[in-house]
């Protein structure tokens, strides 16, 4: 088994945060207002807004609420890139 080695290199792939657009997007795009999501997660608005803003990130455990919420990952929500399947997977007939 090939032992995992840190790479440098793959830090050039990562991409910044996105927790701020995608949470706005998905938000927008399902007709909430901040307040209903803020109440959701027992949250102030204003601390709601500054995640959208990106003045402060959310907690592990309101990002795993908001991805509950949303029915994404929460790698989707911090804006990683999807991971390839290292098995080829094929689809069975």
């Amino acid at each position: 088994m090939k032992k995992w080695q840190f790479d440098p290199r793959n830090l050039e792939r990562l991409t910044p945060l996105k927790i701020a657009e995608n949470l706005r997007m998905l938000r927008t795009y399902n007709y909430i207002c901040q307040r209903e999501i803020a109440e959701l997660l027992n949250l102030e608005r204003s601390t709601y807004t500054y995640y959208e803003t990106g003045k402060i990130h959310p907690s592990l455990s309101s990002l795993m609420k908001l991805a509950l919420l949303y029915n994404v990952t929460t790698d989707f929500l911090l804006g990683m890139p999807p991971k390839e399947n290292s098995k080829g997977s094929k689809k069975r007939k």
